[in-house]
């Protein structure tokens, strides 16, 4: 069965974004001297066979170009949105799912096989599928900046308690840490 995975790039704070969605802080972390390290992003999108974004995401991502060619692979982009777009990007394979978040997991596990689901976005969608333990692995780069207010990763969770399996670290030479947990299910 398909893997549900978060990767995702926050704030030393625990934001993802400012208070108005702005993301210019991802650009000074990532300007900072590294040392000539790289991040190789498609050793993770090689292994993905269907990824899940909501609606914010989906039109921040169009708008930024984030999605134009095959930047996280081939795999079906699964939007969850309240109504289908009039005007649909042709930007990737787009699947617009109105019937919420079981159904978009339903949908993109039978599309993954075996392969990995990842959850692109944004904080409120993640929150609801943390919320209904669908999430399986959470890969969390943490960024060394504080942004002070924005949107949090972690809020409006209904359990207070969630048990994690920290089983990989990795310190880069910019700073940022990046971390891989799973998520244990009781």
């Amino acid at each position: 069965m398909a893997k549900l995975v978060l990767n995702l790039l926050i704030t030393f704070d625990g934001f993802i974004a400012g208070q108005k969605d702005e993301i210019d802080w991802i650009e000074k972390v990532h300007r900072r001297e590294s040392g000539g390290e790289k991040f190789d992003f498609s050793s993770f999108t090689s292994k993905l066979g269907a990824i899940i974004t909501g609606s914010r995401s989906y039109k921040q991502g169009i708008e930024h170009g984030w999605f134009k060619n095959n930047a996280y692979g081939l795999s079906p982009i699964f939007v969850l949105c309240k109504n289908i777009p009039d005007e649909k990007s042709n930007d990737a394979d787009f699947r617009y799912i109105t019937t919420g978040i079981k159904d978009a997991h339903k949908l993109a596990s039978k599309t993954a096989g075996e392969k990995w689901i990842y959850l692109f976005g944004g904080a409120a969608v993640f929150q609801q599928f943390l919320n209904e333990d669908l999430v399986d692995e959470m890969f969390i780069t943490i960024a060394p900046i504080i942004i002070g207010k924005g949107i949090r990763l972690f809020e409006n969770l209904k359990v207070r308690h969630i048990e994690l399996d920290v089983y990989d670290v990795k310190h880069h030479l910019n700073g940022m840490i990046e971390t891989k947990t799973r998520i244990i299910k009781n």
